[in-house]
C-alpha cells in the first residue's frame, strides 16, 4: 500500500477526473484500478468525487456494459470507504460543470482511442531484403518471407474486412487462416487473393513473365485488366507483360521456392536451367560462354549446401572453369554432346 507522501507524488501528474471517466467507459487497466481504488481510500474529497460522478453517470442513462463489467472493481473501491459518510445530507450535484467535465474525459477517450487506430492503420511498414532472405511475421500470424532485391509493405494495422500486403520482387507467403478476412498481394501486374494458404509469388521488374506458384490451399489470381485465374495446390499462374495474359498451369518444377528451403532437386536438367535456378537460389548471375554447355545433363539433390559447394561439384563434374567479373559469373567449358 502506498503511504500518503508516496501517493501525493506519484499523483500529482494524473487527471483524477480522467481516470474515473476511464473507470467508467471500462477503458481503465487493472494497474490504474489499483491505483484509483488508493486514491478513493485515501483522499475524502476524491472519494466523494468519485461517488458523485458515478451517480451522474448512472442517472444519466449512460451506464452501459462497459461500466456493469467493471462493477466489481466498483465494489472493491467501495469497501474502502467509509460507511458513515453515506449518512450524511445528500450534496446537490453541480451538474453543468461535472457533466462537462464526464463528457470531456469521455470524448478525449474517444478520440485518442480513434487517433491511435487510424495512425496504426494508416502507417505502412517497409521490409526490404538486400542481400539476403528476410523472414517476417505479420500481425494475424501469417509468415512472409522475403526474397533478395525484394520488398513488402503492410499497414501497421490492418483494416477489419482485409489484410493487404505490396510487393515488389519475390517472396513466400504462409497465410494465417480467417474466412472473414481476406489475404491479398498486390503486385503491379495482378493482385492475389487467399483465405489461409502458402504460395510464392515472383514478380520481378526485370523479367518478362510474373508467377504465382501454390503450394498448399487454393488463391485468386486476377491482372489489373481483369483476367484472372483460380490455382489450386500444385498450380501456377504466368504473366505475361508483353502479351497481357494470364494463363494457369501445372507446376513442374521442383525448385520453384530454392530460394528459401536452400533445398535443389535436378533430374537430367540441362545446364543453363540449372544455372539460372542456382543464381535465383543464391542471388547470382551465370553466362554460359560456350553454348554447348546447355547440352549438359545434370542429375544430383542439394540441400542446405552452400553455393561454393554446389559450383564446385557442378565444376568438377563437367570440368568447367568459372570466371568471376563482379557479380557475374561466366562458365566455360567445353560442352556435351
Amino acid at each position: 500500500m502506498y503511504n500518503q507522501k508516496n501517493m501525493t507524488e506519484k499523483h500529482q501528474h494524473i487527471d483524477f477526473e480522467a481516470l474515473a471517466a476511464k473507470y467508467l467507459t471500462g477503458e481503465i487497466s487493472p494497474d490504474e484500478i489499483q491505483l484509483l481504488e488508493d486514491w478513493v481510500k485515501e483522499d475524502a474529497q476524491k472519494r466523494q468525487l468519485f461517488h458523485e460522478i458515478k451517480q451522474s453517470w448512472m442517472l444519466l442513462g449512460t451506464a452501459g456494459k462497459s461500466f456493469e463489467n467493471n462493477e466489481m472493481a466498483w465494489q472493491k473501491i467501495q469497501a474502502g470507504i467509509n460507511p458513515k459518510n453515506s449518512k450524511k445530507e445528500p450534496k446537490i450535484i453541480q451538474w453543468p460543470a461535472l457533466m462537462l467535465r464526464i463528457a470531456a474525459g469521455i470524448i478525449l477517450l474517444a478520440i485518442g482511442a480513434w487517433s491511435l487506430y487510424f495512425l496504426q492503420s494508416t502507417h505502412t511498414q517497409q521490409i526490404t531484403a538486400e542481400n539476403n532472405p528476410v523472414q517476417v511475421e505479420l500481425k494475424d500470424g501469417s509468415v512472409v518471407h522475403v526474397n533478395t532485391s525484394s520488398q513488402i509493405s503492410y499497414p501497421a494495422r490492418f483494416k477489419k474486412d482485409e489484410r493487404r500486403v505490396l510487393l515488389e520482387g519475390e517472396a513466400f507467403f504462409d497465410v494465417a487462416k480467417n474466412p472473414e478476412k481476406p489475404f491479398i498481394v498486390e503486385t503491379e501486374e495482378f493482385k492475389v487473393t487467399v483465405l489461409g494458404t502458402s504460395f510464392n509469388i515472383r514478380a520481378l521488374k526485370n523479367e518478362d513473365t510474373a508467377e504465382v506458384s501454390v503450394i498448399s490451399g487454393s488463391v485468386d489470381v486476377t491482372t489489373t485488366s481483369g483476367q484472372t485465374v483460380l490455382l489450386s495446390a500444385g498450380g501456377k499462374a504466368i504473366y505475361n507483360k508483353s502479351q497481357n495474359t494470364l494463363s494457369g498451369v501445372s507446376n513442374s518444377d521442383p525448385n520453384i521456392i530454392s530460394w528459401k528451403t536452400q533445398k535443389l532437386v535436378f533430374n537430367q536438367t540441362p545446364l543453363d536451367v540449372v544455372f539460372k535456378t542456382v543464381g535465383n537460389t543464391y542471388n547470382v548471375s551465370f553466362q554460359l560462354q560456350n553454348p554447348e554447355l546447355a547440352h549438359c545433363l545434370l542429375t544430383a539433390t542439394f540441400d542446405q549446401r552452400s553455393a561454393e559447394d554446389v559450383l564446385t561439384i557442378i565444376k568438377e563434374t563437367f570440368n568447367l572453369r568459372y570466371i568471376r567479373s563482379g557479380e557475374i559469373i561466366t562458365v566455360a567449358g567445353d560442352g556435351c554432346q
